[in-house]
């Protein structure tokens, strides 16, 4: 077998490892010809990808969330350095350093969507939010925006907020401001507010970035959910997206990207089909501990980002026709 210049043979001894599950981009980008790029960002759960014609992947730990651009892998990214090469070949992904996965059984991953508009009633949908939003604050843990939930609530005086982070406290400030607009469901003034978040926070993907794909992807649900009922109004998508690629980085523009166009990690699917579905009970709890266990507190800063983007509904509820 023909080997790179330094590279340890014991890593190409036997089978490569495989990848279990691949999203339905990550699997579109890996089957473009030509497929080569290296390696932009490595930790142990994650390692992103960039090609060459700047697209981006992750490859993730089997027991991560799917997404619709990472496959997850057994392979050990701790070994994963950046810079590295990664080309395609014989139905491997292989890294300069002599590691590969393989594709050849891998199960390609599709994000469930909403099917059409829904008879759910925004009176029940308020409840479920009430059951979120409670939740959310029994089972806050860290320094995130999820601090922000009990302004929602009428609950803030409530919650002790202990935020060691100056840039979170800055971005709670920031959310706060949103309230009103997002109640109105003044679009147009919400992401001119919200492009003040962007960039905002540690991480590959800022706090910020979080929210506001959060926010975001709630608002596409509810355009698919009630497509007739004009709860969001106004706004330029495009433009807040445009402003994002010179205000964050290369990896968390692109996955703000994905959630304004309606497509994230699965955990987020699960609590919109539920949310939105005449099925009862609606497990508020479960959805609460699955959606904040993404990332070190990616998780919270959407979930918080999904509570404000259903304000219309729980707004003007009382209102609303279908």
């Amino acid at each position: 077998m023909s080997m790179l210049p330094g590279v340890d043979t014991d890593l190409r001894v036997g089978r490569c490892p495989a990848i279990d599950l691949i999203g339905a981009k990550a699997n579109r980008i890996l089957s473009a010809p030509g497929f080569s790029g290296e390696v932009i960002s490595a930790g142990s759960r994650a390692a992103y990808i960039e090609t060459a014609d700047g697209e981006i992947l992750a490859a993730c730990r089997p027991d991560q969330y799917p997404h619709p651009r990472s496959f997850l892998t057994d392979l050990d990214l701790a070994g994963l350095e950046i810079g590295l090469s990664v080309w395609f070949e014989a139905s491997e992904l292989r890294f300069g350093s002599g590691a590969c996965v393989g594709l050849a059984e891998s199960q390609v991953w599709n994000p469930s969507l909403l099917q059409g508009s829904t008879s759910l009633s925004p009176a029940v949908l308020r409840t479920r939010w009430d059951d979120l939003a409670q939740a959310s604050i029994a089972f806050h843990e860290g320094d995130n925006l999820g601090l922000a939930v009990p302004l929602l609530a009428n609950r803030f005086d409530a919650l002790e907020m202990n935020c060691n982070s100056p840039l979170v406290a800055a971005g709670i400030a920031q959310v706060e401001k949103l309230i009103p607009h997002c109640r109105r469901g003044d679009l147009s003034r919400t992401l001119t507010m919200a492009e003040d978040l962007i960039g905002l926070g540690h991480g590959l993907t800022p706090s910020g970035d979080d929210f506001v794909g959060g926010l975001m992807f709630m608002y596409r649900q509810i355009e698919a959910a009630y497509p007739t009922s004009g709860l969001w109004k106004g706004g330029d998508v495009p433009a807040l997206l445009k402003s994002s690629k010179r205000m964050t980085s290369r990896i968390s523009h692109t996955l703000l990207a994905d959630l304004l166009e309606g497509q994230s990690h699965a955990p987020l699917h699960d609590l919109v089909n539920d949310l939105f579905s005449d099925r009862r009970p609606f497990a508020a709890e479960g959805h609460v501990r699955s959606v904040s266990s993404i990332g070190h507190g990616s998780g919270w800063d959407m979930l918080t980002g999904m509570l404000f983007g259903l304000l219309p509904v729980i707004g003007r509820h009382e209102g609303y026709r279908g």
